[in-house]
């Protein structure tokens, strides 16, 4: 018997020596981890009459390594009476097998010649590759999924942002709501995490919906779903008016809803959005005591009775004079700011920014208008 070791390679061995009392011994190492593998043998019974043995002064030991259907001998070594032990490193490949076998000799001229008996006789063992175990594949774990829908504008282009801490934010999807501004979007996250999404709404005239953020402690398999209002986009005739001046508001909402004023959180006037989601809304300054105002928007669906968030909070300036004309940087102050600007017009060759500084509105930049500036500078000191 023979026993088989197996670490790096399975090493199977066949015993095809089918004669009592063999005289050829083989061994194989034990632990084998690596090739090259020493292999043995040991001649016993050496004086023995034949079968049993070579009763020869020579024997011969071949090696022979074969892959297919044919064969090499690798390496002849012998042994004598008073060697009857002899090892062989051999390496050994992958599915390959490879032979022992041993001719008797009466003289030292090795196997095949005339003085041999060439008895052969053969032991096989096959090198078979370590069999690498196939990985389990990964679990499919179903996705969460996030639906973002609800109301806009009418070609509103409309992105869904990853928001990360470090690199900023990550476009996930872009898309545009129908001609009826509605939108919807599902994305799917596959992975088990704490994500944060924004949504930026742009209108088809390039202005900006006011941003909103969403904070999702993601699952497998969980589901989200987010029914929007989008805040309207707000465009302003101007930010600082004289007592009577009207005051022009427009902007775009979501078709037949209806859009409020918001002057200092109270509703001061309201449109009804057209069919193509724009809406202007005039209001009338000569009602309102003069002071600083916080300006917002927001729309509402009355058929279900949901409104969107206001809007961001725009400052206007209601003064008792024309204070609107020489704000030229619109920051709600006249001061030396607005003077260089007003100078800077005065001079311009650009004839659209000269007549920036026509204050009374005769058409004409003269020296009436550089009263007119120096009159409310001081008012408004």
């Amino acid at each position: 018997m023979f026993k088989s070791e197996t670490t790096k390679y399975s090493l199977i061995i066949s015993l095809l020596l089918a004669l009592a009392g063999s005289a050829l011994a083989i061994t194989v190492p034990s632990g084998i981890t690596t090739s090259p593998v020493t292999v043995g043998w040991t001649q016993t019974d050496w004086d023995s009459a034949s079968p049993n043995n070579c009763n020869s002064t020579f024997l011969y030991v071949n090696i022979k390594i074969r892959g297919d259907t044919t064969g090499e001998y690798v390496t002849t070594k012998h042994s004598h009476s008073t060697e009857p032990t002899w090892t062989e490193s051999v390496n050994l490949q992958p599915d390959h097998y490879f032979m022992l076998g041993y001719t008797c000799a009466t003289t030292p001229s090795g196997p095949g010649s005339s003085n041999s008996n060439n008895s052969y006789q053969a032991v096989n063992f096959t090198i078979s590759a370590p069999t690498t175990p196939t990985p389990a594949p990964p679990i499919a774990h179903p996705p969460a999924r996030i639906l973002f829908s609800g109301e806009a504008f009418p070609g509103a282009t409309i992105s869904i942002n990853l928001v990360g801490e470090t690199s900023g934010d990550v476009v996930a999807e872009k898309f545009s709501a129908d001609n009826d501004g509605f939108f919807s979007k599902e994305i799917l996250v596959r992975t088990e995490a704490r994500r944060v999404y924004s949504l930026t709404i742009q209108d088809k005239d390039g202005n900006f919906s006011k941003s909103k953020f969403f904070a999702y402690d993601l699952n497998y398999g969980s589901q989200y779903e987010e029914n929007i209002i989008v805040t309207p986009t707000i465009v302003l005739n101007k930010s600082s008016l004289a007592k009577g001046e009207p005051l022009f508001i427009s902007g775009y909402a979501t078709p037949g809803n209806k859009v409020e004023v918001l002057l200092n959180d109270k509703v001061t006037a309201d449109a009804k959005a057209g069919d193509a989601g724009y809406y202007r809304i005039l209001v009338d300054t000569n009602k309102l005591i003069l002071a600083n105002y916080k300006l917002q928007i927001r729309q509402t669906d009355t058929k279900i009775g949901k409104a969107s968030d206001p809007s961001q909070a725009i400052t206007i300036r209601l003064s008792s004079f024309i204070f609107s004309g020489i704000d030229f940087n619109g920051d709600t102050k006249v001061d030396i700011q607005d003077w260089s600007i007003f100078l800077s017009n005065w001079s311009s060759q650009d004839e659209k920014k000269r007549k920036l500084d026509d204050l009374n509105g005769d058409g004409k930049v003269d020296v009436s208008d550089f009263s007119v500036f120096l009159n409310a500078f001081q008012l408004a000191r």
